[in-house]
């Protein structure tokens, strides 16, 4: 698959996870408020939560496509499905095995985000849109990031959700 149309089918691919994420969300409210207390209304929290994480991506996408293609807007593409991928093992897939079922949103992991990424980062380096050694980065900066983005999204999240 092409850059383009992997970079293209991030968005969609996002938007699903997290619409499962969604129609599980008194499971996946009841997960994050183990980690997590919140001011306000968990369930506002949580959808607040992934209208965010759903809503940004597109965004960094869309801008990617907008103008004159660059290097540093293909990374920043690489780097945001690079957060999602590292989210396939860290969340997904470890509590999937560790409680031995079912985590909201494990599917569309496992069957869109994974594979979709991978073919984009293989992409990347195909066409010679990123070198090894930046998409190396991407990913390391994205595993780096998935923690800072879970906590600065729900924190941001409680705020409007408040608000609201």
């Amino acid at each position: 698959m092409k850059f383009i149309h992997c970079r293209l089918a991030l968005v969609p691919a996002i938007a699903a996870h997290n619409f499962e994420e969604w129609l599980f969300l008194p499971e996946f409210v009841g997960r994050t408020e183990k980690l997590f207390t919140f001011s306000t209304d968990p369930s506002k929290v949580v959808e607040v939560g992934l209208l965010i994480v759903t809503l940004i991506p597109a965004a960094v996408v869309a801008w990617a496509l907008i103008g004159a293609q660059r290097e540093y807007k293909d990374w920043m593409v690489c780097w945001v499905a690079s957060i999602f991928f590292a989210n396939v093992f860290i969340p997904h897939i470890f509590f999937s095995i560790i409680e031995l079922g079912y985590t909201p949103g494990i599917i569309t992991a496992v069957v869109a985000l994974l594979p979709l990424s991978i073919s984009l980062f293989r992409a990347a380096r195909t066409e010679r849109r990123l070198t090894q050694s930046q998409i190396v980065s991407c990913l390391f900066a994205g595993v780096l990031s998935l923690p800072l983005a879970i906590l600065s999204t729900l924190k941001v999240a409680e705020i409007i959700a408040g608000m609201v």
